[in-house]
Parts: C-alpha cells; structure tokens; sequence
C-alpha cells in the first residue's frame, strides 16, 4: 500500500523529530546542561515530548513494557520505599522521577533500533565535547575547572566529563571497524576518538580512564563471542591467570600489586575516600538488610546530616553518593531492592549480547561494550540509580531495541 504525500510528510516529520527528542534526551541526562541554568526548562521539553512519543506508539510502548517490565522492578521499589523511608518525601519524588527515567529510555527503545541509539548518543556527546571548547574560550557557563584545577569543561564535576567522554571514546574508536563506513565518517571518527581520549585523561578521572583502557579486551571478547564460540572463555581465563600469576609475583618480591595500580593512577589506598563510604555503607544495610531506609533517604534525612556535611568538606558538595551502586541500593531499599536492580542489569546484558552473537552487528557489540562498561563504572561512582541518569536510559533503550531486533531478524 503506497502512502498518501501527507501521511508521507507526517512519518517524515515524526522520524525526524524521534532523532531529535532522543538526541536531545540524552544530550540532556549527561548533565551537559546543569551549569547552564535552564536544565529545569530541558527536563520538561523531555517529559512533555516522551509523553507525545509514548502516547503516539502507546501499543509499541505498552508491549515492550509488558516484555522488559523487569527494567521497572527495581524504580518500582525504590517508589514503593517511601512507606518505610526516613524521608518519605524525598524518597517519593526519586522514587517516580526513576520510573519516568527508565519509560524515558523505553520509548527511546521503541522509536530507534541500536544502530539510531548509537548514532544519536554519539551525536549527544560530540556536541557535549565541542561545548567544552566553546564554553572555555567565550566563557559560558564557569567554572571551568574544579577547586583541584582539574578540567571540567562545559560539565559539573570531572568524574562527569569523564564518563561521558569515555562512552563517547567507546562508540568512536568502535565505529571505525563498522564494515558500512565511508572513508570520510571513519576518519571523523578516529578524531573524535581521539579528542575524547584527551578529555578522558585530562579529567582525571580514575574510573574512566580504567573503562577507556579495559573497552579494548571487553570488545575483543565479545568479537570472539561472536565468531569462535568457545574462544572467549579460553581468553578470558588466559588474562586472569596472567593477571594473577603477576599479582603472586609481586608479593613474592615484597610488593603490594594494589599500590602499583594504584600510583600508576595516582590514588590512594582509599581510593580518594571511597572505602570510607563504602565501610559506613554496609554499617548501614547491616543494620536494615530487608528493607533499607528509603531511596535517596540518606543524603537528604537529618539522621545522617553530620556524617554527610563531613563528608561534603573533605570531598566536595558533590558527594551525593556512596560510590558504590549496590551498596547504595542495599542502603536504601535493602536486599530485595539489590536483586530486582541486578535482574533488570542481567536482562539488559543479555539481550544485548545475544543481539551481538545473532545479529552479527557492529552496534550489538558496541552496545554491548557500553552496558559493561556502565556497569563498571557504577561500582566505583553514583551510576545506574539516579533519576534522570544518562546510564539509566541508554540500558533501559538498549534492551527494548535488542528485543525488537531480536523478533525482526
């Protein structure tokens, strides 16, 4: 059946302005815009036109639900904790702010296959490192360095550069070795690898460079994974026994394998107060295993106030976080909350990988490397737990694109 010019236009006009929500969207949820101060404006250009999408297609969205509600389970939860938080309101707020996140990637999910998530998160971010530059050299939006004099460029804090550059440094270097790239786009993207990769170090941010040094082995893996079957295991063991014959190696000598790493990333053994955190964490959920004290409760509760201003001064006012997601959501919604958050990461891992062994795409395994890569990045940062957190929405799209490719192929 042909169509007529105006439902023509009308698709057109819906598809492009699909791109430009998504782009946008996730433009957005890297904080590219907090020190701008029309974030609040941008959040609601975000809500109003995922509602539009999501009514639009609301039989898509509503079957891809019912198919992935296990993204939902742990936001679900998280709101559910309001009855027993230590702040209800707080907790209540976050609580349904995380289950419009986790919608707002599933409509993502719904309107693009991985291959136009992909291109729009690179979009997103490419325009986020060009605003470093120009921010710096019009002075917009300052600070531009942080109280340590480390770069932040157009973001709050370095940490956030850094993971944004390394997701960014990821789909780039990837993108290269798609097989349907023209020379031009190949080399745009070995430039953009290579300034993200600048960015990634100048941030100094410990976790990122790890991810943007490990994203390597994690694609090569997979690429086996993809082609060799058995391999990957055989390879994967290889590197431990490595990793781990050098480790015994280093004790037999008299030296500690963590202080190498570590003064070789120029931290120390608390890794920059993270154990800390971590250790008065666990007091915490051993204190509360089943039920936590509420989503997001701790850092805005008077309970813990001091230990939080305390924090704050040694650390920074960013210190919103334990630096750890599991041990942030054993201590605000306990164990049941930790096995529904780790169900709905094990959907996405799934899906994503078999989308890369079946479908044989470069943008299976790029999401792939990106859902490991954020996982690993939330053990030691406020990752994947946040409302309105980039990580958030990108593994709750890549899971919905992955099934729809799944039923398509």
């Amino acid at each position: 059946m042909t169509l007529s010019p105006i439902k023509q236009d009308t698709r057109r006009f819906i598809g492009g302005a699909a791109f430009a929500h998504c782009i946008f969207t996730l433009f957005w949820s890297a904080d590219t815009l907090t020190k701008s101060g029309v974030a609040s404006l941008g959040l609601a250009l975000i809500y109003a036109s995922t509602a539009f999408f999501a009514f639009y297609l609301r039989r898509q969205v509503y079957s891809s639900i019912k198919r992935s509600v296990i993204l939902l389970a742990f936001p679900v939860i998280a709101m559910v904790s309001t009855l027993w938080s230590i702040d209800p309101s707080t907790t209540l707020r976050g609580g349904i702010q995380m289950v419009i996140t986790v919608l707002i990637g599933i409509v993502i999910g719904v309107l693009l296959d991985l291959r136009g998530i992909v291109t729009c998160t690179a979009v997103a971010l490419t325009i986020g490192l060009l605003m470093c530059g120009v921010t710096y050299f019009l002075g917009i939006w300052p600070p531009f360095f942080d109280k340590n004099d480390v770069f932040i460029g157009a973001y709050p804090q370095k940490n956030l550069l850094g993971h944004a550059m390394v997701v960014l440094f990821i789909i780039a270097w990837l993108s290269i070795f798609a097989g349907d790239r023209r020379t031009r786009v190949r080399l745009g993207f070995v430039v953009i690898a290579m300034i993200s990769a600048v960015l990634v170090i100048v941030s100094h941010s410990a976790s990122a460079l790890g991810s943007m040094v490990a994203s390597p082995l994690i694609a090569t893996v997979i690429g086996l994974y993809r082609n060799i079957g058995r391999w990957p295991i055989v390879f994967a063991w290889a590197i431990v026994t490595t990793i781990a014959a050098l480790a015994f190696a280093f004790v037999i000598v008299g030296i500690n394998p963590t202080d190498v790493v570590l003064d070789m990333l120029g931290r120390d053994a608390s890794l920059t107060g993270r154990t800390a955190f971590w250790q008065y964490g666990m007091d915490i959920a051993k204190q509360r295993p089943l039920d936590g004290i509420g989503y997001l409760a701790f850092w805005s509760s008077e309970d813990y106030s001091a230990i939080v201003s305390v924090w704050r001064k040694q650390n920074g006012d960013g210190v919103n976080g334990f630096h750890n997601l599991f041990i942030e959501v054993l201590v605000a919604t306990g164990i049941p909350g930790l096995l529904a958050l780790l169900a709905g990461l094990g959907l996405s891992l799934k899906r994503v990988l078999l989308d890369s062994a079946n479908n044989q795409t470069m943008n299976g395994v790029i999401a792939s490397v990106l859902v490991i890569t954020m996982i690993g990045l939330a053990a030691f940062d406020n990752k994947l737990v946040r409302p309105h957190e980039i990580g958030v929405i990108l593994l709750s799209a890549f899971t919905v694109a992955s099934l729809r490719e799944k039923h398509s192929s």
